[in-house]
């Protein structure tokens, strides 16, 4: 390791000499086209000359284990890293330069003025130590350097920097230099796309199916080397270094105020503004200065003058704080539309305010449009202490007639505060406005000038801090009282399962109990005169499915969701993920998908090696896609729409690469890890009962509608529905609504009743369908099982049109498009669990049979 790590030091130190001195010497002499073809042709030697010295670094890294695809695939890779965290983030401070916000501070304590030239001359840095190994991975590959289209993008690239890099010692004396530098800048990033799409192709060429041939080495390997698990390790860190590296610059972020903070009097407390949008619509929300709120607090003078008026006496502010700076957010508070800011009010610790003017503004007719508008489409608001969530309306229309079209618009800009304290910390909070000063905007062709103000009430409370949150799963003004528990209907929706379950297992039995006892009565000449029914196609019923790839992917997949969902509510019934908070629950999702990963691998391979598939690797890509490529479909689409809204309910940048790293770097491997596990050391034999014939036996066509695929399926899909419909109501409530679920215990009973009920009406029909001789059971057993999902989304049209009060294009596009996600989920979930209760029921009535 050392010899290999002294070789990279001199590679660079001659590849530095190789490009340094030819320069020097060339500059020196009188050029002519013949001179300058040999300066050309000389310097191409020396480039040669001094790559090869790179070859004893790639003979080394190759005879400690790295591989030569790993080399040259590795240096694409690490490029792209570079390029993504830190030549992007470069590019975008830069450009914040350009718009005038070079002196906002990052979280280091520096300006994006001065962090930006740092971490671009680290990229220059970067690109230099990449361009040198890649020509050394070229060499020792025995392909032509500067020829390619990928080596000459290179070059440009370089030089680009480098004039970039030489640039601003001009600022100071020309503005045409510091526009060219912004605009050669947004040049060299296409140049750098350009080049990549010229690798990609190059590598494509020369290296093709990389992806497919690594995961290959891992399936077909039985030997790891220890060597290339360490270089796979090293550019993870590396990732997620650089990933460090680009926080540490990003603009800065107030960081949030702990929850449980203990005060002293007078100490500030921070109210924390979050969002704005439609009471009906819940993902239709915006940033909360997206309406002309107050972003600074008056002056002294300013109070003085208006408490007089008022008739009011005020504290003194003695200090002022900034306004509209982003708040660091959680995942999960990212992914359910919080973007939380800091305000303006100037509130301490049990010191109560009677009242204090926030702010004075003359609002134009443009600001007064924007709040009238938000007021007719009944908008609320969402602030924050600590974790303590905080919701009003913006304002109210009065005196509404419809007949008349006779209608006051009037705006709330007064806020009261009124907050519950147990000893030194705060344990509730809630705000409401006042109705005695609110303000007539129904008129909006003249400006009008608006006091909005806020006033302060602490009051003592026995509420203990760990019992804080209880108040938002109990009655409060704003948000609709938490669910009551309907025991009946529960209860009948329990007995209901549980007697038609029942009714099945005892008809399955007793038919089966007839079936087997004629069966083993028979003697051989007998039963081939009396064979009928399920029996008769005991040689065709483990023919293993058409697209058996297809199959052991989504059973696999099925197997992967059933376990994560398990998982999830187990770990909210015991309060380890907060049920209270939306965000936590769609963060323990994700995480816990990829976590999950390894099961969905491994149960997929075990299933495929039992059925003698040979195509490893594309089970394996084909199961860590098979959810999340649908997924990342709508998403985009959804997302692409919020963008173009300007809704919260896009997911921001820092969120979007979080959960694609999840996914790439945590949930993939996993689901390849699974997967090479299951290949090596899983039992491979299926163990059929009865041997499989070679020739297919017909399925016979006539049969009766009811016995038919689309009754099947209806009845298999209907029945586990119904028995989940009234809690589905109240999950829908939660999740398309301000209520909060808290009946994790039933909601577990719930599922775990769903999941039996379905396994065992999939069981009936299918020996009703092994009955009639047909034995295509493995997709249909599978569908049957999964139509729960497609119900579900059928009742969600239901619930949108009749149920609920949701409006406009963005909400139904969220709507429909996250209902047929979770449907899908249902539906490979349940369709997994279905078929493997009923594989489970093939083996038993075939293994107590004679057969031949």
């Amino acid at each position: 390791m050392t010899r290999f790590i002294v070789s990279i030091v001199s590679f660079l130190l001659t590849g530095a000499h190789a490009f340094v001195v030819p320069a020097t010497q060339t500059y020196q002499k009188q050029r002519s086209p013949i001179v300058r073809q040999s300066a050309l042709d000389e310097i191409r030697e020396t480039v040669q000359d001094q790559v090869s010295n790179g070859a004893p670094l790639v003979e080394q890294a190759h005879q400690a284990g790295y591989n030569l695809p790993g080399l040259h695939w590795g240096h694409g890779t690490v490029m792209a890293i570079v390029f993504v965290t830190m030549g992007l983030t470069g590019a975008w401070l830069g450009w914040q330069i350009r718009l005038g916000n070079g002196e906002r501070l990052t979280s280091s304590g520096e300006t994006i003025r001065e962090r930006h030239p740092k971490i671009m001359s680290g990229v220059l840095m970067l690109f230099i130590v990449g361009a040198l190994l890649g020509m050394a991975a070229l060499n020792a590959q025995g392909q032509p350097i500067l020829e390619s289209p990928h080596a000459r993008t290179a070059g440009v690239v370089l030089a680009l920097l480098a004039i970039q890099a030489t640039l601003p010692n001009f600022f100071a004396s020309s503005r045409f230099a510091r526009a060219t530098h912004a605009y050669l800048g947004s040049a060299t990033v296409v140049t750098i796309l350009v080049h990549i799409i010229n690798g990609i192709r190059h590598c494509t060429h020369t290296r093709c199916r990389c992806c497919c041939v690594t995961i290959e080495l891992l399936l077909v390997s039985d030997q790891y080397n220890k060597s290339t698990l360490t270089m796979v390790a090293s550019k993870f860190l590396l990732f997620f270094a650089l990933l460090n590296t680009v926080a540490a610059l990003l603009p800065k972020k107030v960081k949030r105020v702990p929850a449980g903070r203990k005060y002293k009097k007078h100490d500030d407390v921070h109210i924390v503004v979050n969002k704005v949008g439609p009471f009906n619509n819940p993902i239709e929300t915006y940033r909360y200065y997206s309406l002309p709120f107050c972003q600074s607090h008056s002056t002294e003078d300013e109070e003085e003058e208006e408490a007089d008026a008022e008739n009011v006496s005020i504290d003194r502010v003695t200090s002022r704080r900034e306004a509209a700076i982003r708040h660091r957010q959680r995942l999960g508070e990212s992914m359910v539309g919080d973007r939380r800011e800091s305000s303006p009010y100037e509130i301490s610790f049990l010191d109560d305010v009677e009242w204090r003017l926030l702010c004075k503004v003359t609002l134009d007719q443009k600001d007064l449009k924007k709040f009238k508008e938000a007021i007719h489409n009944n908008y609320f608001f969402e602030m924050f202490v600590e974790d303590l969530a905080m919701w009003g309306y913006v304002g109210d229309v009065a005196d509404e007639d419809i007949l008349l079209d006779d209608s006051r618009t009037v705006l709330f800009p007064h806020l009261h505060f009124k907050l519950g304290y147990n000893e030194n910390q705060i344990v509730s909070a809630k705000v409401t406005t006042d109705l005695e000063r609110k303000v007539d905007i129904t008129r909006i062709d003249i400006p009008k000038t608006i006091k909005f103000s806020y006033s302060v009430e602490w009051v003592p409370e026995r509420l203990e801090w760990k019992d804080r949150m209880s108040r938002y799963s109990e009655h409060q003004s704003f948000v609709p009282q938490s669910f009551e528990i309907h025991w009946l209907s529960i209860i009948n929706s329990c007995v209901l399962v549980l007697l038609l379950t029942a009714f099945l297992l005892i008809i399955l039995l007793r038919v089966l109990k007839n079936d087997f006892a004629r069966y083993m009565d028979l003697d051989d000449e007998s039963l081939e005169e009396e064979e009928s029914g399920w029996k008769l196609i005991h040689g065709d019923v483990f023919r293993f499915p058409e697209n058996s790839d297809l199959f052991c992917a989504a059973v696999g997949t099925g197997n992967q969701l059933l376990v994560m969902t398990l998982f999830h509510i187990s770990l909210a019934l015991l309060h380890v993920i907060s049920t209270t908070r939306r965000g936590s629950i769609m963060a323990g999702v994700v995480v816990l998908y990829a976590l999950t990963s390894i099961v969905g691998g491994y149960t997929a391979m075990r299933l495929y090696k039992q059925m003698n598939g040979k195509n490893w690797v594309r089970l394996a890509v084909t199961t860590a896609l098979l959810f999340p490529g649908p997924v990342a479909t709508v998403f985009m689409v959804l997302n692409t729409l919020a963008l173009m809204h300007g809704s919260t309910s896009a997911l921001p940048f820092t969120a979007l690469l979080t959960v694609t790293c999840l996914y790439c770097f945590v949930s993939f491997p996993l689901t390849v890890v699974g997967s090479v596990l299951a290949k090596n050391y899983a039992n491979g034999d299926f163990n059929a009962p009865t041997r499989t014939k070679k020739i297919a036996r017909e399925i016979p066509t006539e049969i009766p509608w009811y016995r038919g695929r689309a009754f099947s399926v209806a009845v298999a899909g209907f029945l586990p529905f119904s028995a989940i419909y009234i809690e589905l109501h109240h999950i829908f409530a939660s999740m398309w609504g301000h209520q909060i679920y808290t009946l994790f215990g039933i909601l577990f009973l719930a599922f775990i009743l769903l999941v039996i009920v379905t396994s065992f009406i999939t069981v009936a029909l299918l020996y009703f369908q092994l009955a009639r001789e047909d034995h295509r059971w493995w997709w249909a057993t599978y569908v049957n099982g999964g139509m729960t999902g497609f119900f579900i989304f059928a009742y969600s049209f239901y619930y949108y049109f009749n149920r609920s009060e949701m409006s406009g294009a963005l909400q139904a596009s969220f709507f429909f498009g996250y209902m047929a996600v979770i449907s899908y989920a249902f539906f490979i979930m349940l369709g997994s669990a279905s078929f493997q209760f009923s594989l489970a029921f093939v083996r038993y009535i075939y293994s107590r049979i004679k057969s031949d």
